[in-house]
Parts: C-alpha cells; sequence; structure tokens
C-alpha cells in the first residue's frame, strides 16, 4: 500500500492534480510511520509481521527474511533512515541472509530455514533480489548526496 501510495501521488502531482498529490502524501507517511509503530521489534533489531495474541494484545513473529526487508526493497525505509543500518546488516550477514548467489528468502538461524514445505523457506528468488539491488543503488546514491 505504501508503494501505490507514492506511486498515486507521484502521478497526481505529475498531471498537476496538487490536491490528490498532498492527500496521497500524507496517506504514505500515516503508512511508513505504521511499518515502524507496528512492526519494528526493537530486540530483535528487524521487521517483523505482526498479530494479536490470545489476550488481544498486538506482538511481533519474526522470521527474518525477505518479510524483515520488504520496507526496505520497496523504497519505504530511505537512506536517512534510523534502521537502515540494522536492515543493511541483516541483508550482509551470511550467517542471516547473504549468499555468494543473492538474498536468501529467510534466514539461515531460522528453525524453519530449508524445511518442509521450501517454498520461502531458503530459496533465492531472482525479483526480491532485483529490488534489493535497486533500493541498494538508490539508497547509494542518496548517501552520496549528503
Amino acid at each position: 500500500m505504501g508503494m501505490m501510495s507514492r506511486a498515486m501521488k507521484r502521478i497526481a502531482s505529475f498531471i498537476g492534480e496538487k490536491d490528490d498529490a498532498a492527500s496521497y502524501g500524507k496517506i504514505e507517511t500515516a503508512i511508513i510511520k505504521n511499518i515502524d509503530d507496528l512492526h519494528w521489534d526493537d530486540e530483535a533489531q528487524t521487521y517483523c509481521d505482526a498479530t494479536i495474541d490470545d489476550y488481544e494484545e498486538s506482538v511481533h513473529v519474526c522470521h527474518k527474511g525477505y518479510i524483515s526487508i520488504f520496507p526496505f526493497m520497496t523504497g519505504l525505509v530511505d537512506a536517512k533512515h534510523p534502521h537502515l543500518k540494522a536492515v543493511l546488516d541483516l541483508i550482509r550477514d551470511e550467517n542471516e541472509l547473504w549468499t555468494p548467489y543473492g538474498i536468501r528468502s529467510l534466514s539461515k538461524q531460522d528453525p524453519q530455514y530449508g524445511t518442509s514445505e521450501n517454498y520461502w523457506r531458503s530459496p533465492i528468488w531472482m525479483n526480491m533480489n532485483y529490488l534489493i539491488v535497486k533500493e541498494l543503488y538508490v539508497s547509494a546514491a542518496h548517501l552520496d548526496h549528503l
């Protein structure tokens, strides 16, 4: 939704719809804030799934992998974001996601890694790696300008 709000904001700006651009900009900002508020886990230093437990409390379910770096892959964590270092550390850690062939879908340290139905449990997905490389390029370009 964050990517779509950003795209709609850019389209509205391009065609001169200033009010719509402002409206979509507010939605984008709210989504980015919610990503941090709802999904960032300070202890795990990563983005996690959020769910409700038996006591109706919000809790994190952390499986480091693509889910942890989606905010980065989708461009919602920019070069100035306070969590960027932790995201990049996760990506480059050979014991977590990094391989010589691409970024794993799930951390090598996760108990589910490479088990049972292996669809999201260790394969390297080219489309996800493209998004990662693209955002690394964008972040590096922004850091060069700082």
